[in-house]
């Protein structure tokens, strides 16, 4: 599995430095962000689907301003983010599996202060935690 992280080295005023956007085998994001011009570390054609962790701006806001022309789009309330543009979505929630980048992930439900949704690959034995407080 390639994953590369499409928020490093940049510069940090001009994004939330604790969100992280990540890519799955060129063709899978998770929080794309906001703030920065995601575009520059992406092709966007080969763009097929979009995770996000937490319905605030700062982890999906610049799906507002780039133009994917196929994606499906995942999260755990479409009610829950204003997105005008015309997206495929897909409400996910804790126990289901997604594919992402033609690999398998469960989605995790985290509850608390500030739930959100993670992503784990078993595989891997990799956790993407969406928000983490240490």
């Amino acid at each position: 599995m390639n994953i590369k992280n499409i928020s490093a080295g940049l510069d940090q005023r001009e994004r939330f430095p604790w969100i992280n956007a990540y890519m799955i085998n060129g063709s899978a994001v998770i929080d794309p962000g906001l703030g920065y011009d995601a575009g520059e570390n992406i092709n966007l054609k080969s763009i097929e689907s979009i995770f996000l962790t937490f319905p605030h701006p700062e982890h999906y806001g610049i799906l507002e301003n780039l133009e994917f022309e196929d994606v499906t789009v995942y999260l755990r309330d479409r009610d829950e983010i204003d997105l005008d543009a015309d997206y495929r979505i897909v409400e996910v929630s804790g126990g289901d599996t997604v594919r992402l980048g033609g690999k398998e992930f469960q989605v995790i439900e985290r509850k608390g202060l500030m739930p959100s949704l993670g992503l784990y690959s078993q595989e891997r034995n990799l956790l993407f935690s969406g928000h983490l407080f240490i």
